[in-house]
């Protein structure tokens, strides 16, 4: 139960429901508020102000709804389009344009728009789930700085494997068949390269070696590849050939809206097994730029090869 109050008068309650469960990007997710009365006095709800945790705006719905005093509660129901690149657990705030019948006066009074206590959290997941082969360090230092990135992309309807990591090898100084053999399940790789050595000559540094044979692995079974790298890093060989986004240590949050934005591409990728005609779309839909761009010529070369084979 969530409860409005002004100036410590209680004006109404409010509970929610959600048509269901979990939704998916681009999907529009319809919700109901329950609005109970508790107030004493006929109230008038005007408008609802709805801001959702995706967007620094707000926009306005129009229910213009009376709710009689000690009443059963009010329904409203209000619908919200989610974006393409959002997912996780996301929050909406509701505030509901109030007036109140005063009727010793015989006059609305207008309590403008109160916002109720708490939070309405929206859950948004992508469906089908895919697997992953997560391509990353296993060092215990580095979990801090990988983890929520791994996090991140399960989010996106992901499931995460990494020999070593939730995948347990025969031999763990020889983990190679179980790295073939995950690689080959996954629909596609995600390589996350953290600092490894440093490389005086450059004064950078190199990315886990381990990296550079799995992503030799998938390249080899032409499972579609994405490279997140440290920007410390100097990426080189086969993981520089692939798409690859760049992110700091210090600032990782600032990476999280990058992931975002690539990993519907991902998906279509997955989905569609049809390079050609996936990448023109994405060419002509993303904004033309370093991640467009990129994401283009990285598709366009793909066809280009297999047109050749």
């Amino acid at each position: 139960m969530i409860t409005a109050k002004q100036k410590l008068l209680i004006l109404w309650n409010l509970q929610f429901a959600w048509d269901k469960g979990t939704f998916s990007p681009e999907e529009e997710a319809t919700i109901y508020l329950y609005v109970e009365n508790v107030s004493g006095r006929p109230l008038f709800i005007n408008r609802v102000r709805i801001c959702p945790d995706w967007s620094s705006n707000f926009f306005l719905c129009l229910p213009q709804k009376d709710i009689s005093q000690w009443t059963q509660p009010s329904i409203l129901r209000l619908t919200i389009k989610i974006p393409s690149n959002i997912t996780g657990t996301r929050t909406i705030d509701f505030a509901l344009e109030t007036f109140v019948y005063h009727n010793e006066i015989g006059k609305w009074h207008n309590y403008g728009f109160i916002k109720p206590e708490g939070i309405i959290p929206l859950y948004i997941k992508p469906e089908p789930v895919y697997r992953v082969f997560i391509s990353r360090s296993n060092w215990e230092q580095d979990k801090p700085l990988i983890n929520p990135i791994v996090k991140r992309i399960s989010e996106w309807g992901f499931s995460c494997y990494t020999v070593g990591i939730n995948v347990k090898a025969k031999d763990p100084n020889k983990p190679t068949p179980e790295i073939k053999r995950e690689i080959a399940r996954a629909d596609c790789l995600i390589a996350i390269a953290t600092p490894r050595d440093l490389l005086v000559k450059y004064g950078m540094w190199t990315a886990p070696d381990w990296l550079h044979g799995e992503v030799g692995i998938g390249f080899g079974k032409e499972k579609p590849i994405l490279v997140i790298y440290e920007e410390n890093i100097r990426l080189s060989g086969l993981p520089a050939q692939f798409y690859h986004i760049p992110f700091s240590m210090y600032t990782l949050s600032q990476l999280m809206p990058k992931i975002d934005a690539i990993m519907p591409y991902i998906r279509k990728w997955i989905k569609k097994r049809n390079w050609d005609i996936l990448w023109t779309n994405i060419f002509k839909s993303v904004t033309f730029g370093a991640i467009g761009y990129g994401i283009y010529k990285a598709g366009e070369q793909e066809g280009r090869r297999k047109r050749k084979g």
